[in-house]
């Protein structure tokens, strides 16, 4: 440790040289709103921030962590709702196929016969969707018009 230390004067002067550097210049710099304001940052404050705080204003008050709580769960919903819709149309029906060796026709009696083969190779889904086939062809010829996927078989007599 020196013998000597400096004297009040000799520190104060320090002291002083190091406040006035820039980075310790205290005074007030410009502020946000000195700057101008993007026009889509003023339309989405404007047309949607605060309708949404007007709005939960109305509805809680100054109760301004109820606004916060229902403003986020707001924002949750909002999210599950575009994810489940992004998730539906990413999702195709994923409906069984028949199989590689069946071919699909207008007739009902070729389909009644590849259905016939199906279960005798013992590919009973197979059939079974066939002959489903065969009956909407049946009814789809005795009705004079074409049923769709969907559209329910109402008369069936």
């Amino acid at each position: 440790m020196p013998d000597r230390l400096p004297g009040d004067d000799a520190l104060r002067d320090i002291a002083r040289d190091v406040l006035s550097q820039p980075e310790y210049d205290l005074r007030p710099g410009p502020t946000r709103a000195d700057r101008p304001e993007s026009p889509l940052l003023k339309w989405l404050r404007e047309e949607v921030l605060n309708p949404i705080d007007d709005f939960l204003n109305n509805l809680f008050g100054e109760a301004t962590w109820l606004k916060w709580m229902a403003f986020g769960l707001l924002l949750a919903g909002i999210a599950w709702f575009v994810v489940r819709l992004i998730r539906a149309r990413r999702r195709t029906p994923r409906l069984p196929s028949l199989d590689d060796s069946v071919q699909l026709t207008d007739l009902p009696v070729e389909l009644e016969r590849s259905a016939e083969l199906a279960a005798a190779r013992g590919d009973f889904a197979n059939a079974a969707r066939l002959h489903l086939r065969a009956t909407v062809l049946r009814l789809e010829q005795a009705e004079h018009r074409v049923n769709r996927p969907g559209t329910p078989i109402t008369n069936c007599t």
